[in-house]
């Protein structure tokens, strides 16, 4: 479902119902899925759980839908009408994308200059793996679940670590045993791209905390998982300088108003700057992110959400 392209001839959204669930997984009687695809262009950087906050409720039993407020069609536009609109438009957009861009650049470029020097110094740490390829539609998607007391008793085991580095060392060791079974293992250590919580130095006290984007090895060439925690924990408390951090203030302005063509063109480019001394170098290897799940227990038309 996920290789197949949206009809773009239609919103840009699909839901699909998985029914059964219960019959080969460890879950309540008469459970099912709600598989949600949603093209990028339909998602509010700001609002992006929209249609999530739509379909659940926080209660058992959904509240009765408050009658419609009345509604009365427009009349529609002239050509003349349309035409100055689009003019007034065009005008004004560029001067709305000037401030984000350029707070952006400035805090983006020490970033992206400091990925180059790293990788002008020591391509070598970047190994290319069957990961950095054009994905193909016959992939494959496994998972894997844990508690939060899991992961705690995996941090404890190194004192300093935190749940993040948890995460970061298993994943390691995850990709370790799958590339070591398929013999392409190699001998550096593979590196993610990891979002990670931080909070935005202009921001005020109490203000929502932004994500940081950071190159983290994962020490895929680490046998021992305690030892490979270790080796996360100790890059990860090195990463104070806030300099480098791509801020989530500065790409949400930038996603709201720059053009979809201007962040098209900046992926490319970064893509571009991967090139290293005529080989394909690649920023990394894969990305470890984090998605925060509901705080409160959700319901779809009675049904509580357990996964």
């Amino acid at each position: 479902i996920h290789a197949r392209p949206l009809d773009l001839s239609r919103p840009l959204w699909e839901l699909y119902l998985v029914e059964r669930l219960d019959a080969f997984l460890d879950l309540p009687p008469d459970s099912f899925a709600i598989l949600t695809k949603i093209h990028h262009a339909a998602i509010d950087v700001r609002g992006g759980a929209e249609i999530t906050t739509l379909l659940h409720d926080t209660t058992a039993e959904p509240p009765h839908p408050e009658p419609p407020e009345p509604w009365f069609p427009e009349s529609p536009p002239g050509s003349l009408s349309l035409l100055l609109r689009a003019l007034a438009h065009n005008a004004v957009q560029p001067l709305l994308a000037v401030g984000p861009l350029m707070r952006l650049v400035r805090r983006v470029a020490p970033a992206v200059l400091g990925t180059l020097g790293e990788m002008l110094e020591g391509p070598e740490r970047l190994p290319v793996t069957r990961f950095d390829s054009e994905v193909s539609p016959h992939r494959v998607f496994e998972t894997r679940r844990f508690t939060l007391e899991e992961f705690k008793r995996i941090r404890a085991m190194v004192p300093g670590s935190t749940v993040n580095d948890a995460v970061l060392a298993v994943c390691g060791g995850a990709l370790r045993r799958y590339l070591n079974a398929h013999d392409e293992l190699p001998q550096s250590s593979l590196v993610a791209l990891a979002p990670l919580s931080i909070r935005n130095a202009d921001s005020s006290q109490g203000g929502r905390a932004g994500l940081s984007l950071r190159r983290v090895p994962l020490g895929t060439e680490i046998e021992d998982p305690v030892q490979r925690l270790r080796a996360v924990r100790r890059h990860t408390a090195s990463m104070d300088d806030m300099g480098r951090a791509v801020g989530a203030k500065e790409l949400t302005d930038v996603t709201k108003h720059a053009p979809a063509a201007t962040l098209a063109m900046s992926a490319r480019l970064l893509a571009d700057s991967s090139l290293t001394l005529g080989q394909r170098a690649p920023l990394a290897n894969c990305t470890v992110t984090n998605v925060p799940g509901p705080a409160v227990p959700l319901y779809l038309n009675g049904a509580r959400m357990t996964y």
